[in-house]
């Protein structure tokens, strides 16, 4: 088959749980529209959807918005990782693109208008913060 030369999309939306945590990849971002686990929301090692904040000591990895397992105060209310060159994630550098996230909030505002109101199925969770 070979290796493609181009990619088939510049941007793919991530719906981990609701499209109230809809996020987007665009090219080698990845714009996180809120704090924390982006939907995924254990807190506990063994609950269902364990990661975010919470996971980092377990896992012992870093994240600059998170200290002791926890986000700290001054943490933005968004994340957004450039993954060519952070593709863990420990660096959140919002504040440096603010260009960027004017294109991607607005991206991802059109998709949420975009979904049709549905009767919440089985295991959603819908978890306001």
């Amino acid at each position: 088959m070979g290796t493609a030369k181009e990619t088939a999309r510049s941007s793919l939306a991530i719906l981990p749980n609701s499209p109230k945590h809809l996020s987007i990849r665009h090219k080698e971002w990845v714009y996180i529209p809120a704090q924390d686990e982006g939907g995924f929301q254990g807190k506990k090692l063994g609950h269902h959807l364990f990661s975010g904040a919470a996971a980092l000591p377990f896992s012992n990895k870093q994240n600059s918005d998170v200290l002791n397992g926890k986000i700290k105060k001054s943490a933005p209310k968004a994340q957004l990782y450039n993954l060519s060159e952070d593709p863990q994630q420990t660096q959140n550098v919002i504040s440096k693109y603010p260009e960027l996230i004017k294109n991607l909030e607005g991206q991802v505002l059109k998709l949420k208008q975009s979904i049709p109101a549905i009767k919440r199925k089985g295991w959603i969770n819908l978890k306001q913060k």
